[in-house]
């Protein structure tokens, strides 16, 4: 089912902003679960081989994503703590600690979501930041099922750490208060979504050496 969300009382921002986030998350839903079972990350096949590889896409992946937000034409409004949010060091990192090579993966050369408007780009961002919150989930999950821990392999999934809460809420206020003076905030959904389905679409590719797939037509449907 499709709806349409408009800001329509700035003196009701408050509950407009709850309104927003809900209709995101809902109309993100179908391509956050499609990406959740692709990756599978808290099931009980999860060995350490298939960690390895899921890091070295996950890396492939951000590598090219965050060089394109970080280009001064890319910025969005009221980002906080913009430099903080980098991931790509983190996975960098938890390769080096996996015993493998980060210049000798590939990375996604072609199907990267599109950025061409501010909102498709805050919608981008809505699923970077999200998944900080799932992977303290996943993160409990590696630490029990394979021994890894933030310094060791698991430095991704510990995100922000202590601070993984506040930088979320941060987050989130500075999306809300965007969408409620956008006048297209349906292409932050579909930003949003076509982020959760390009990342689906490279992390799922068997072939380790092939380039990303071009993207789904879907945008924010359920």
């Amino acid at each position: 089912m499709s709806h349409s969300w408009v800001p329509t009382d700035v003196a009701h921002h408050a509950t407009v902003d709850a309104d927003f986030l809900l209709h995101l998350r809902q109309q993100t839903r179908h391509a956050h679960e499609a990406i959740e079972a692709e990756l599978d990350l808290v099931g009980p096949g999860l060995n350490l081989e298939i960690y390895r590889r899921r890091v070295g896409r996950f890396y492939g992946f951000y590598l090219p994503l965050e060089a394109r937000l970080q280009h001064p034409a890319h910025a969005v409004t009221g980002m906080p703590d913009a430099a903080l949010r980098q991931k790509t060091p983190w996975l960098a990192a938890d390769l080096a600690s996996l015993g493998l090579d980060s210049a000798a993966l590939p990375t996604c050369a072609g199907g990267l979501p599109d950025l061409h408007s501010e909102e498709a780009r805050y919608g981008c961002h809505y699923v970077l930041e999200g998944a900080t919150l799932g992977g303290q989930v996943i993160g409990r999950h590696l630490r029990d099922r394979l021994g890894i821990a933030p310094g060791a392999g698991g430095r991704f999934f510990a995100s922000y750490g202590d601070r993984t809460g506040s930088m979320w809420q941060s987050f989130r206020a500075a999306l809300s208060r965007f969408a409620a003076q956008s006048r297209a905030p349906e292409a932050i959904v579909a930003g949003a979504a076509e982020t959760f389905d390009c990342m689906r679409r490279w992390c799922a590719d068997p072939k380790p050496t092939q380039h990303c797939r071009s993207r789904s037509p879907m945008h924010g449907k359920v």
